[in-house]
């Protein structure tokens, strides 16, 4: 009996951003394509999703079987929008103390590397070297909007290039 192994969204992230080229990286998001990789895109850098919790890395306590989390984020991918203005009918209802709970709840569910990726996208950025806003608009043009040469975005991606690969 073969077992196909699930990836974890960060480990999709990683494999990308290791590789030298920017066409290769391109690449492998396209092979990967799967509605859990274009949600936490999206949710990492389109303009449209404002994240209604505070910047930083909440206090969670890591999942501590990862091998019990492989997809889990996958299956969770729905409970974010409790957390993005507008996409959610509880939201005005919702205390900030709730909501960030909720969040801390997820992050202790899902897998340790996931949880850490989650923490940054809520910050609107992907913390893997190379993949910018430029390059994942590349890989997806119908996922992310166009934008000018001005864009806030812009600067994170000149930095996050200059960054060493690990």
């Amino acid at each position: 009996m073969s077992h196909v192994k699930i990836s974890t969204v960060s480990e999709l992230f990683l494999e990308a951003s290791k590789i030298r080229t920017r066409q290769g990286r391109i690449d492998s998001l396209r092979k990967n394509n799967s509605p859990i990789l274009r949600d936490m895109i999206s949710l990492a850098y389109h303009p449209a999703y404002i994240w209604l919790l505070p910047k930083g890395v909440p206090p969670y306590t890591p999942n501590p079987m990862p091998y019990d989390a492989f997809g889990v984020l996958t299956k969770e991918v729905g409970r974010l929008k409790e957390f993005i203005f507008g996409a959610s009918p509880n939201q005005n209802t919702m205390l900030p103390q709730k909501r960030e709970k909720l969040f801390i709840d997820l992050l202790e569910m899902v897998h340790p590397d996931d949880a850490r990726l989650l923490c940054h996208i809520k910050d609107k950025r992907i913390p893997y070297p190379f993949l910018t806003y430029s390059l994942c608009q590349e890989a997806f043009p119908d996922l992310l909007p166009e934008r000018g040469p001005t864009s806030w975005l812009e600067e994170d991606d000149r930095k996050k290039a200059d960054e060493p690969q690990e």
